[in-house]
C-alpha cells in the first residue's frame, strides 16, 4: 500500500508526471517545458520550502527531456571506499537516463561520492540511440547540506564533464551553497503553494477518489499545513482513514515531535536555572535519538518560544537561533549547540525580566522621616535576588558579592534570603552611610560587564542582633578560608 502523496500509478496519478498535470506555478511550467525543448539544457538549481514541490518537478522535467522511460527506475546500493579505508554505502535510484543520490547521507565523506560516482557517470557516453538527448543527468537532494569539500568536487565536475551530463540540484535555500556553484546553474524558485492553490490540489485527490470534500475541511487542512502540500496530503488521507465523510470539524493532531518540541520550549519559559537546563537537555537527547534534525528541532523550540515571550525579546531568540544555527552547521556535536542556545535564551529571559522590574521608592505612607514596612516588600527583595543569583550562577562559577547598606532592612533582606532562596551570600560587606537614612540599596550587580540596576526600597529599623549574628557568621567563614 502506498502513501497518496506518493502514488504515480497508471490508475490512480495522483502524484502529477508531466509538466502539464501541475496545479499551480504554470509560469514555471512553460518555462521548464521551453528549456527540455531547446538545444542548450543548462545544469538547474530547484531551491524553496520543504513541501512546494520540487522532486515533482524535477521528475516531470526529466520526462520531458527523456520520454516515459525514466519511471522505470530500479535502486541500487553503492559502497565507496574513502582514503581511509573506510567503506560508504549509499542508496542510489537510476534509470537509463538519469540517476538521483542524497550524497549526504554518507556525511562527512559526500566528496568521496561526488568524487568518485559523479565521474564515474560523465565519463560514460548514453548508449541509447534512440535517447532524445545525448548527455544524462544526476539529481542530488539536499544539495545545501553538501560540505565544502564536496561543493568544491561538484564545481569542477560540473565545468569538465559539460557534454556529458548535466546536474539538477534540489535544496531548500541557497544561503549554504558557495557562489560557483550558483553561477554555474540556472537558479529555479519553487515557491510554497497559497491556500487556495492546496485546495484545488486536494479537491483533485478526492476526486481520483471520487469522494466529496468539504470546503471547510480543504481549507482547514491547507491552513493549518502552512504552504506544505506533500503534509497536507498526508493529513488528508490519516483524517480520511478516521472519518470517511470528514463531516463536523476536524481534529488536526500534530506530529509526536513537534508536539515535544513545544514542551520543551514551555519548560525554557517557566523556569531559568541550571536544573532545567539539565531537562532540556535530555529531551533533545530524546529527539535526536529518534532522528529529528536537530536544525528543525531548533526552529521548531525558537518558534514556539517566540509566540510565549514579550515583544521586546522576539528579535534576540531568533537571532541567536539563527547564530547557534550556523555554529551547528560547522560542528559535529549538535547538542552542545542547542544547550548553549537554551542556556543564552534562559539568560536574556532572566535579564529582562530583572529590568522590567519597577524601581521601588521610599514607602508611600511616609511620615516625619519615619516610614512602615509595606506588606509586600520582602517578596520584592526576594524576588531580586534570586533573578540576579539565578542568572549569574548560569553565567559563571564565581562567588557573589552583595553590599547592603546598614541603615535599612537588612534583617529582611537576610530573612528572605534563608527563607525564600536558600541561597548563602558569600560576602557580605556592611556599609556606614548616613546621608539617605530612609534608603537601601543592593550594589550594582556586574554580570559579564553588563550593570543590572540599582533597586532601591523602603526603609526598615536595623534588627542589630540580626546584623552582629550575620557579621560575626561571616567573619567566621572568611577566617576558615
Amino acid at each position: 500500500m502506498s502513501l497518496w502523496v506518493d502514488r504515480a500509478s497508471q490508475s490512480s496519478a495522483f502524484r502529477p508526471k508531466t509538466l502539464d498535470e501541475l496545479h499551480y506555478h504554470q509560469g514555471l511550467s512553460t518555462r521548464l517545458k521551453a528549456l527540455a525543448s531547446s538545444g542548450d539544457f543548462p545544469h538547474l538549481l530547484f531551491y524553496g520550502p520543504s513541501g512546494a514541490g520540487k522532486k515533482t518537478r524535477i521528475s516531470c522535467t526529466l520526462r520531458q527531456l527523456f520520454g516515459s522511460g525514466v519511471e522505470k527506475l530500479k535502486i541500487d546500493q553503492r559502497v565507496f571506499v574513502s582514503p581511509s579505508r573506510r567503506k560508504i554505502e549509499i542508496n542510489v535510484v537510476q534509470s537509463n537516463y538519469h540517476i538521483e543520490i542524497t550524497p549526504s547521507e554518507a556525511g562527512n565523506f559526500d566528496r568521496v561520492i561526488i568524487q568518485e560516482l559523479i565521474k564515474e557517470i560523465a565519463q560514460t557516453q548514453q548508449v541509447d540511440v534512440s535517447a532524445k538527448q545525448r548527455f544524462k543527468v544526476v539529481v542530488i537532494n539536499e544539495a545545501d547540506t553538501l560540505s565544502r569539500d564536496a561543493q568544491a568536487a561538484l564545481r569542477r565536475t560540473m565545468e569538465k564533464y559539460m557534454s556529458n551530463l548535466r546536474i539538477i540540484l534540489c535544496a531548500n535555500s541557497t544561503s549554504r551553497l558557495i557562489a560557483p556553484i550558483k553561477s554555474r546553474c540556472l537558479l529555479i524558485r519553487v515557491a510554497a503553494p497559497s491556500t487556495e492553490e492546496m485546495q484545488t490540489v486536494l479537491e483533485h485527490v478526492a476526486k481520483k477518489l471520487k469522494f466529496d470534500l468539504p470546503p471547510e475541511a480543504s481549507c482547514q487542512i491547507a491552513e493549518d499545513a502552512a504552504g506544505n502540500m506533500r503534509k497536507a496530503l498526508l493529513v488528508f488521507e490519516t483524517l480520511k482513514m478516521q472519518s470517511p465523510d470528514l463531516s463536523g470539524p476536524l481534529n488536526i493532531a500534530k506530529p509526536d515531535w513537534e508536539t515535544y518540541c513545544h514542551k520543551i520550549a514551555d519548560l525554557i519559559v517557566q523556569e531559568q536555572s541550571p536544573e532545567r537546563v539539565m531537562q532540556v537537555r535530555a529531551k533533545f537527547y530524546e529527539l535526536l535519538s529518534h532522528c529529528i534534525p536537530p536544525t528543525i528541532i531548533l526552529k521548531t523550540v525558537a518558534d514556539r518560544v517566540v509566540e510565549r515571550v514579550d515583544e521586546a525579546l522576539k528579535a534576540d531568540v531568533m537571532h541567536w537561533a539563527a547564530f547557534y544555527e550556523l555554529r551547528m552547521r560547522m560542528g559535529n556535536k549538535k547538542i552542545y549547540h542547542l544547550e548553549a542556545w537554551v542556556v543564552k535564551i534562559m539568560c536574556l529571559y532572566k535579564l529582562y525580566e530583572v529590568d522590567s522590574l519597577p524601581i521601588l521608592g521610599e514607602c508611600d505612607n511616609y511620615h516625619d522621616g519615619r516610614s512602615t514596612q509595606p506588606a509586600c516588600r520582602i517578596e520584592h527583595v526576594a524576588h531580586l535576588l534570586k533573578l540576579i543569583f539565578s542568572v549569574f550562577k548560569t553565567l559563571t562559577d564565581q562567588r557573589v558579592t552583595v553590599e547592603l547598606k546598614n541603615d535599612l532592612s537588612i534583617s529582611g533582606v537576610l530573612k528572605s534570603v534563608d527563607q525564600f532562596l536558600n541561597i548563602r551570600l558569600d560576602s557580605i560587606k556592611v556599609l556606614d552611610e548616613t546621608r539617605h537614612p530612609h534608603m537601601m540599596a543592593v550594589k550594582n550587580c556586574f554580570i559579564r560587564g553588563s550593570v543590572v540596576r540599582y533597586v532601591q526600597l523602603p526603609a526598615e529599623h536595623v534588627d542589630t542582633q540580626l546584623l552582629e549574628d550575620a557579621t560575626r557568621r561571616e567573619a567566621a567563614n572568611q577566617a576558615k578560608r
